[in-house]
C-alpha cells in the first residue's frame, strides 16, 4: 500500500475502517461482512492509487459488495449514501495488511490466551499443529495487535472498542492485557 498510495495515509485508512465498523453496527451486519469489506479495501489499496476524495466511496463500494455476498437483506447504495451524508474521507492498523488472515487469526488466539492467563504460555503444540504457525512465526503480528489492544495508537478511533464493550461480545474490550509479552513466549518450544 505504501508504494501505491500517494494521497492516502495510514490514519485515513484507520478512520475509514472505524467509520465502517459503525455502519456495520447500524445495519447489524454479520461479522464476516465487515472482515470481507476491509479485505476488499486493502486489496484495492495495494493495487490501485486512490485519491483521498474517493476513499469513502471505495469503502462503501467494498461494503456494498461484501453485504451482497454475506447478508440476506442488504441495504442499497442509496442507503449507504444517506448514512454517510455523502461525505469524503485494518482491521484499524494498516501494518496488519502484510499478514495472512490465518496468521492474524492465530495471533488473535495467542493474544487472547495471553490476556486471559498471562502467566501461562499461550501457545502449545496443538495450536501449532492446527494453525501451522509456531509462536516465533507469530511474533510480529502478535506485537502489532497487542499495541492496538493497549490503545497505543488510534486512541480517537473508538468504534471497534465500543462494539466489543457490548454484552453480546462478552465485553472483551474491557479486558486489560499486560503491557509486555515475555520474549520467551515467542521461542518455538513444543509444549
Amino acid at each position: 500500500m505504501e508504494r501505491i498510495q500517494e494521497d492516502i495515509t495510514i490514519q485515513m485508512r484507520a478512520i475509514l475502517v472505524d467509520r465502517l465498523v459503525k455502519i456495520a453496527q447500524v445495519y447489524e451486519f454479520v461479522e464476516d461482512t465487515l472482515y470481507l469489506t476491509v479485505s476488499y479495501i486493502d486489496k484495492f489499496l495495494s493495487s490501485k492509487s486512490v485519491h483521498r476524495q474517493r476513499l469513502e466511496l471505495l469503502g462503501l463500494s467494498c461494503m456494498f459488495v461484501a453485504a451482497k455476498y454475506e447478508e440476506i437483506d442488504h441495504p442499497s447504495m442509496e442507503e449507504f449514501s444517506c448514512i454517510t451524508n455523502n461525505a469524503e474521507l485494518s482491521l484499524l492498523d494498516y501494518r496488519c495488511i502484510k499478514f495472512l488472515p490465518s496468521m492474524v487469526a492465530a495471533s488473535v488466539v495467542f493474544l487472547s490466551k495471553f490476556t486471559m492467563q498471562p502467566k501461562i504460555h499461550p501457545w502449545n503444540s496443538a495450536l501449532r499443529t492446527y494453525s501451522g504457525y509456531g509462536s516465533f512465526d507469530l511474533k510480529d503480528c502478535v506485537l502489532a495487535i497487542h499495541e492496538l489492544q493497549l490503545n497505543k495508537k488510534w486512541g480517537s478511533l473508538v468504534a471497534v472498542r465500543d462494539k466489543y464493550k457490548q454484552h453480546k461480545f462478552k465485553c472483551v474490550a474491557l479486558l486489560i492485557s499486560p503491557s509486555e509479552i515475555p520474549s520467551t513466549y515467542f521461542e518455538d518450544v513444543i509444549l
